[in-house]
Formats: structure tokens, sequence, C-alpha cells
């Protein structure tokens, strides 16, 4: 395509550095207006014409000038004086030794091209301004309108009669458009600086669009502020795509985050561009915080960021799936730790290419565990010649056990033969863990179940006579603490049936080192009709102890002492009462009588 000449020198001057012929959207502008001033040649080219035809006059003019020198000489120096004040470019000081008449028409001549030129690179401007895809807008000192180009007008839907001498803020903004956006326009146009901003606007039709604002302000060369001038960029598809993504993160967000393992997107910079709660506490770091960083920016070293990067490219170029054993990261406690990694190329709305979803898990402890299994295994290994010597030791260690075992097996039936032959009971008594042992029978007589676990303060306290339990107690505690050498008592048991019967117990004590008891066993005896037999026969002993003081005591007293035989009678029947502890003493005489 050949440009043309001014669109050449206009692209030179203000987009240099612009590769403009791969941008297919610059590329379509750039030859709308190559168009526009092909269209607008031939007008040139009349202009031009009325130009010559405008020079062609001058040189009359000038050799009218010349024949006339003389006369004019004087009025021409006045001329020259005052145009040489206007001189800005010194051309008539550098050709003061010419002819002064024909300096001053040089001097008017190059005025006229100097002015023609200005002219037409403000057309050109001009025509390029209008034909600009972004919105451009004029506006005087007060804010207010005062020229727009087509753009802004098919954006905001008005026309140029509409908005003229309007601020654009009055009839743009909206419900919606932000506050302090609004107040930072104003205060720049206040200020006279420039500013970049982004907001929500409405069209004449109240429908919303959002631009990006680019407002400066002009100065004159007396460095005044004349005017401001606005670039608006229609920027509506870009926000609406980012609101998209943002809806689409949170959504990915709300879903993954309590997803098990570690869930992350990157692009094919290697920028995150979502990351779930658990990868956002791996670096210490909020998840929307992540958003947009790198690898490198997370205690990665450059070998490790690119390491991730090849193989976040290498699938995303490919379409397939990759599956990484191992690799290292960075954690927030400064360690590194071994991941597993899995990588799979998936389409995200608004972007280019494909993006690449990885879902790694934390296998630090799993090789851990499998480095001491093999270190464990080597030393296993090492040692096995040892095991094997030691393994006939153990044999016959085996083998002594089993004949101990069996020794003590026998031992253990012949004890329970005895005691099951017996009528005496067995127990015996752990100090230290409070266990208490009671041989089948008695541990049936007394209520408690086969194996059941008994402690001796339980037993002690809900089984003894409560008559019998600080006697019980203090004879256990003298033994124990040494103060008599053998342990004997006799105290009385409740049965599971309720009822009490008495026993007699012998044991004796295991002590440690210290001479602190730590296990106490004896035999208990059913000694109940024994007791009962010795109480009967103190009880006989004191009723007849107490009888024959009675006796003593009567036989004493003279029959005078009474008064009378009644007198008598009633004192010696209560003496009998309470010395004999009955309720009722009968006296009667019996006559023996042959008839009856």
């Amino acid at each position: 395509m050949e440009l043309h000449r001014i669109l050449k020198r206009q692209l030179k001057k203000y987009l240099p550095e612009s590769n403009w012929e791969n941008n297919p959207e610059l590329l379509q502008f750039i030859n709308a207006i190559n168009e526009s001033y092909n269209n607008f040649e031939s007008d040139k080219n009349l202009q031009q014409r009325a130009f010559d035809i405008a020079d062609k006059e001058y040189y009359e003019i000038t050799q009218k000038l010349l024949d006339e020198k003389t006369l004019r000489e004087q009025s021409i120096q006045t001329l020259m004086n005052i145009v040489s004040t206007l001189d800005e470019d010194q051309l008539l000081a550098r050709n003061s030794e010419q002819n002064d008449l024909f300096t001053l028409v040089e001097y008017i001549r190059h005025e006229v091209k100097k002015r023609k030129k200005g002219v037409e690179e403000k057309r050109d401007l001009a025509l390029i301004v209008s034909k600009a895809t972004d919105g451009i807008v004029v506006t005087d000192l007060e804010g207010k309108i005062t020229w727009a180009n087509d753009s802004f007008l098919k954006l905001t839907e008005y026309t140029i009669d509409e908005v003229l001498g309007l601020k654009p803020g009055h009839f743009l903004q909206g419900p919606d458009s932000d506050p302090e956006t609004v107040r930072k326009i104003s205060n720049s146009i206040f200020h006279k600086s420039p500013i970049n901003v982004t907001i929500l606007n409405y069209s004449k039709t109240k429908k919303k669009y959002w631009v990006n604002l680019n407002i400066n302000p002009v100065y004159n060369e007396n460095d005044e502020c004349i005017h401001f001038i606005s670039i608006q960029r229609n920027v509506t598809e870009a926000i609406e795509v980012d609101l998209h993504l943002k809806k689409i993160t949170a959504q990915l967000q709300s879903i993954l985050s309590n997803a098990p393992g570690y869930i992350f997107c990157k692009d094919y910079d290697g920028r995150f561009i979502f990351v779930n709660r658990s990868v956002a506490e791996l670096f210490n770091e909020a998840p929307e915080n992540v958003v947009g960083k790198k690898d490198v920016d997370y205690g990665a070293t450059p070998e490790e960021a690119e390491h991730f990067l090849n193989y976040d490219r290498l699938v995303i170029d490919s379409g397939k799936p990759i599956f990484i054993p191992e690799e290292t990261v960075m954690r927030k406690d400064g360690t590194r730790g071994i991941f597993q990694t899995t990588k799979v190329p998936i389409t995200l709305p608004g972007y280019e290419k494909d993006v690449v979803l990885g879902i790694s898990i934390d296998i630090t402890d799993r090789k851990s565990a499998e480095l001491e299994i093999h270190q464990k295994n080597e030393a296993l290994a090492e040692s096995e010649e040892q095991l094997m010597e030691n393994l006939e030791e153990l044999i016959r260690t085996q083998v002594e056990l089993q004949k101990q075992k069996d020794e003590v097996t026998e031992i253990k039936e012949r004890f329970e033969l005895a005691v099951e032959a017996a009528d005496d009971g067995i127990w015996d008594w752990n100090i230290i863990t409070g266990e208490l042992y009671l041989s089948p029978s008695w541990a049936d007589l007394l209520g408690y179940q086969q194996n059941e676990t008994i402690l001796f303060d339980t037993a002690f306290n809900t089984k003894i006579h409560p008559d019998d339990v600080e006697k019980a107690a203090l004879e256990f505690q003298e033994y124990l603490t040494g103060a008599v050498q053998k342990f004997a008592s006799e105290f009385r048991l409740r049965k599971k049936t309720g009822e009490y019967f008495w026993v007699l117990t012998h044991a004796s004590a295991l002590y440690d080192k210290n001479n602190t008891p730590y296990r106490m066993a004896g035999s208990i005896s059913d000694i109940t009709e024994e007791k009962n037999q010795r109480i009967l026969l103190q009880e006989r002993k004191k009723s007849l102890e107490r009888y024959n003081s009675i006796l003593a005591q009567l036989s004493s007293t003279s029959f005078s002492h009474y008064g009378s035989l009644h007198i008598a009678l009633q004192t010696i029947i209560k003496a009998l009462s309470e010395g004999l502890i009955v309720s009722r003493v009968s006296i009667w005489n019996y006559t023996y009588d042959n008839n009856l």
C-alpha cells in the first residue's frame, strides 16, 4: 500500500515507534485516513493553483515596485521598519544589503508560504482527528465543549449542536458513575492538570458504556492554558470481560477454595490467575493478592521459576496434560516441600491462549517416610547376619521359656485344684495399682464377676461391716508399717445376698529396696460358725457371772429387809430380768399330788 506523503510525515512524527503494519486494527484505521488524503488531493491541487496565481501577482507587483523605487523609497522604508518588527525569523536583517523592496517582497512571500503550510498541516491534523476511532473533545477553561469529533458523537448518540457549550459530565454521567472519579475530574479541570481515569458514562438513550478518559490542558506560547483536549476511548468490552473474569474467578474460588490439595491456574507467561485457599496459605497470602504474581515472587529461584514455566508452556502448546512426580516448592515456613503435580490445559474466556490448571499434593512427609523406611531397610539388611546369628540363641531361649511356661502352668493348675478343694480363699493385692485378686469361689460369694477388675479400696469400703472397717484398716496399717511382724485380722464381710459373715485372713507383704510394700497376698477363711460359738460362750459366761452376782446379792440380804414376801419376790424378779437380760421372769410354786 502506497501511503500519502502527508500521512507518512504524520506517522513518522506521531507514531515513530509503533509497529502499525502488524496491528490489524491500526492498519485498517490508517488505510481509511490514506483514502481520505487521496480524495483530498484534488482539493489541494486547486489550492496550489490559487497560490501559484498569487505568487505570479506578487512578482508583477515587485516589478512595478522596482520601477517606482525612487518615487516610493521613503514609503517602502517606512513599511520596512514596520514589517521588521514582525520578522521573527530575522529574514529582513539577513538580507539588509539587498534591494529593500525585493527583500520586503521575499519576506511577504515567505510568510505567505509559511502560513499556507501551517494551514495545510492544521487541515491534515484536523482530518486525522476527525477520523480517529477514539472520541476527541475540546473544551474551554470552564470545561464546556467547543468541538467534538464524529467518534465522540457516535459513542454518545448526541449531535454536535446538542453538546456545544455543555460540560460533558452534566449529560454523560449517571447514577452508577463513580462520585470519586467525578470529583477527580473536576479537580483536574480546576487545577488545569492532566488526568487519566476510567468512568462509567450514559449515552443519549441511557445505554451504559465505559470510557478511558485522558484529559490534558493546552498552553499557548505565553504558557497560558487556553483550553482542554480530552481523548475518550471506549473500553466497555474490556471492562465487561474483566468483570466477567472476576465473576468466574469468584465462582472458581468458591468451588475450589475448600477442595483438598493445592489448585491453581496460570497464563502463558506464568502469572497466577487463580489459586485456592491452600495455595494462598502456602504463600502466606490472601488468594486475591496472589493473582497476577509469578512463582519468583514467592521464593522460587530463577531456575525453578523457569522450570515451572517450561512445564506450563509445554502443557498449553501441546494441549495435553502432564504428570510431574516430584518438584520442589518454597513453603511459608521457609522450608522447601516436595510436591506431586498434574497440569492440564483449559480454555478461559478473555485469554487468547489456553491456560494451565494445576493440582498438587504435598508429598514431603511421604518422601521423608520413604527415606526413613529405606534407611531402616538398609539397617535391617546390615543387621540380617546378626539376626541370623541370634536366631539359634532365640530358639534355644524359646525352648527354655516354653519349658518354664509348662512348669508354671503345672504349678498353676495344682494351685487352682488346691484352692478349689479347700474352703479357704486366696487374695492378692497389688498395692501400687490398687487392684485386688480373689479366688473364683470367694469372688462369686462376694458378688463379683469372673475376670472383673476389683479395687482394694472399693472392696474394703463396701464389703467390710461398718463396725469393723476402722479396726481392720488399723491392723493392715500396723503390719505394712512394721509395727507388727505377722498379719492376722478378723472382720465381717457382706455377701452378695446382703448378709454378713465372719472371716479370718492371714497375709504377708513384699517390699522393695526402699522398704516400701508393693504387694500383699494371703488366705481368707469363713469363721462364722466358730465366731458365733465363741460369741455364744462369751454371752453365756457373762450371763452366769451376772446370775451368780444376783444370787450372791439376794442371799446376803435378810428377808426382813424387804418387809413382805411380795416385795421380796418383785425385787428378785427385777434383778433376774436385768441380770439375765430377759424381758420376763416368772416364779411359781409347784406341789406334787399323787392323786393327780
